[in-house]
């Protein structure tokens, strides 16, 4: 098992089509947080957009909120009994779960 990075790499579209790969330290995990190194990462349209220049509100965007990887650390409250070394795909816009949205 590799050990817990204290930083991380992000791709962050600053301005239309420009994106810089910025290092910036990884927040202290909560009790109900996992941490999961990124194997894969899809592209929305809302990231089309923003790189594009026809959303123009959102700068700087950190994209990828759909994503899959593998879990290298993990909170004594997290749920589902998932833990260290599981593959995980994630989902990362929360929704309210009661509109049709």
């Amino acid at each position: 098992m590799r050990p817990v990075p204290k930083t991380m790499r992000r791709a962050v579209i600053t301005e239309p089509q420009r994106v810089e790969i910025q290092e910036s330290e990884i927040p202290e995990l909560q009790p109900d947080q996992m941490l999961v190194r990124v194997n894969s990462a899809a592209l929305c349209t809302w990231e089309q957009r923003t790189f594009s220049g026809v959303d123009t509100w959102s700068y700087p965007l950190v994209g990828g909120h759909e994503y899959s990887g593998t879990v290298v650390a993990a909170g004594p409250e997290v749920v589902g009994g998932i833990k260290v070394n599981d593959r995980v795909c994630v989902m990362g816009l929360q929704r309210c779960g009661y509109c049709y949205s």
